[in-house]
């Protein structure tokens, strides 16, 4: 079951970013639960967290509305594509926390953070382009496209 949901997260991914390359991709302006929106991002990833024995928090700090105007979808994409890097690449018993902060007027702030591996600052330059790893041992070992965090750009 998980990967069927991998599978069409992947095709998913590359058909919103041919709609990004074409300029053809439309975001919504519809209400939505934010504190539902990173609980059900975290769900997806929270077996494999399990599985490598990861703390996952979701921290919601006060002052973030219940309810929010936006794209709820891409929110999640994005929170997904985040969390899921973060729990790939963090070692068993590591922490990852998904958070939200209230910004100024409507904004929301969101953060992922980890115990991972980090990066060097010369791969933070291409990290968000599309199919591109840090280096060619990142592929080998965790796997992936390289395609998910070109949408949080």
């Amino acid at each position: 079951h998980a990967d069927g949901e991998s599978l069409l997260a992947l095709v998913n991914d590359l058909l919103d970013f041919s709609k990004l390359e074409n300029e053809s991709l439309v975001l919504e302006s519809i209400g939505f639960d934010v504190r539902q929106s990173i609980a059900k991002a975290a769900q997806v990833v929270q077996l494999k967290a399990e599985e490598k024995e990861i703390e996952l928090i979701c921290h919601v700090r006060t002052g973030v509305p219940s309810h929010s105007t936006g794209d709820p979808t891409r929110l999640s994409q994005v929170l997904l594509n985040l969390l899921s890097n973060a729990v790939k690449f963090t070692p068993r018993g590591g922490r990852v926390i998904v958070g939200c902060a209230p910004g100024e007027g409507s904004v929301l702030h969101f953060e992922v953070k980890d115990t991972g591996i980090g990066l060097e600052a010369s791969a933070m330059e291409r990290l968000f382009q599309p199919f591109v790893q840090a280096d060619a041992s990142i592929t080998r070992k965790y796997g992936g496209t390289g395609l998910g965090l070109s949408f949080a750009f």
